[in-house]
């Protein structure tokens, strides 16, 4: 059994970060490609009408991608601080265990989104004219529900060893998704089954490769052949619910970008009609890449963090929490830098014509929204931060405030300024929520210095 490579407990906390950071950086922009080739192709090769359907049913993904964020980050940490204190077999059972359940329950989201398409994306605020479209894209990407868990749930273990295989592996699947979206799109003319048949294929490759890392006996940490009986399961369940307890905060996330998508698609369609809603559709292919990267970022220091708080090491845990802060705000002033003088060019990406009605609106609106960004960055740290050392009420808190806000944000200001309003109303959300984030955690410092 092979030691892990990282010194989490000695090694220096700059070094380790950096460790981290780059190859998880690296494998979230692949990722993010996931997301924005589809938006390419399917923008330039089937139109607006076919990008608007795909944002419709974006949100149900990113809610399926939560749910293998919350259990890979969920049994993360625990698996990092049974690897503090030497139990080795503990951690392997609890990403085993992470890995079976989440598994099922993505099955299970397979069969729902195979059976009932069309009452699904009617429910989501599809427009008459698109619910075909929609639900034919929906149907096709059920079906690899399971994998694209897996690619979203299986790097955090891989990561804790082996980061750059992590890299490997988020390499391929975006490299292949890219060469199959242009020959399914553009060479055998399969429209949206093509372009989610593409992103299923290359899901589907990743994640076997993750697997087929996970179950090398000389792997640190891996998958072991589960033992079922009466005693096992009431373990696995007790595990369940600690990694959903620790991870849901990361699910709650991703559950209010969701929130946020179908809020936005219902003002956009209020106020502007399919056009409103094709356009807000860049900003729901932009907005998940930002998170990735952010993501990213706290992941980075999340084992730092885990491990060193198992041994009750805080200079260490908290000098990690300070590089990946400091991290985020860096990163997300050159993302609203970028929005903001490379509007066009970006929303031409997926709206080449920007003489169109939805181009106009996506131009206009981008450099309002990305005034989000470095707010979403604080926000995301601090979240992560909390889940890293188990409080998870503390980021429950923080994740809820930021789902409600942007709803509550949608409904107002559209009233008072119109379009810009509505534009505004993510990032206006954002800041209220990293205010009461500062406020809180300089009120538990004053405490401390008191």
């Amino acid at each position: 059994m092979s030691k892990l490579k990282m010194d989490y407990a000695g090694g220096s906390i700059g070094k380790l970060f950096i460790k981290q950071l780059i190859p998880n950086i690296l494998g979230m922009v692949f990722g993010a490609l996931f997301i924005i080739v589809d938006g390419i192709f399917v923008g330039n090769g089937l139109g607006s009408d076919a990008l608007a359907a795909i944002n419709i049913v974006v949100p149900i993904f990113t809610v399926m991608t939560g749910i293998g964020l919350m259990f890979g980050m969920g049994a993360a940490i625990i698996a990092t601080i049974h690897l503090s204190k030497g139990k080795r077999s503990s951690a392997n059972v609890v990403i085993t265990e992470s890995f079976i359940i989440s598994s099922l329950l993505m099955f299970l989201f397979s069969i729902i989104g195979v059976c009932f398409p069309d009452e699904i994306v009617i429910l989501l605020g599809a427009p008459t004219g698109i619910v075909s479209q929609a639900s034919e894209y929906l149907v096709t990407f059920s079906c690899f529900s399971v994998f694209q868990m897996a690619l979203s749930s299986l790097p955090f273990f891989v990561r804790i060893s082996s980061p750059n295989y992590s890299l490997l592996c988020l390499s391929v699947a975006t490299i292949l998704n890219i060469i199959l979206d242009y020959l399914f799109i553009f060479v055998f003319k399969w429209g949206l089954f093509g372009a989610a048949f593409a992103t299923g294929l290359g899901q589907t490759v990743g994640a076997i490769m993750l697997v087929c890392f996970l179950m090398r006996r000389s792997s640190p940490i891996r998958l072991i052949k589960p033992r079922i009986n009466g005693r096992n399961i009431r373990f696995a369940f007790s595990n369940t619910v600690s990694i959903c307890r620790l991870g849901f905060p990361v699910l709650l996330s991703e559950i209010t970008i969701s929130v946020m998508a179908i809020t936005g698609n219902y003002t956009f369609s209020r106020y502007i009609g399919v056009d409103g809603v094709a356009a807000f559709s860049v900003i729901n292919y932009l907005f998940p890449v930002v998170f990735m990267v952010f993501n990213a970022v706290i992941q980075s220091a999340q084992p730092i963090v885990s491990y060193n708080y198992g041994l009750k090491q805080p200079a260490r845990y908290i000098k990690a929490v300070r590089l990946a802060l400091s991290s985020a705000i860096g990163i997300s002033t050159v993302f609203v830098l970028v929005s903001i003088l490379f509007n066009q060019t970006i929303v031409s990406m997926f709206i080449p014509d920007l003489t169109h009605p939805a181009g106009i609106l996506a131009s206009e609106g981008l450099p309002y929204f990305s005034l989000d960004f470095i707010f979403f960055g604080i926000n995301v740290v601090a979240i992560g931060y909390y889940m890293s050392i188990g409080n998870v009420r503390r980021a429950l808190i923080f994740t809820t405030i930021r789902g409600i806000l942007p709803v509550i944000c949608f409904l107002i200001l559209p009233v008072w300024f119109g379009t810009v309003g509505i534009w505004l109303s993510v990032p206006v959300a954002e800041i209220i929520s990293a205010s009461v984030v500062a406020i809180v955690v300089f009120a538990k410092r004053k405490q401390q210095w008191c």
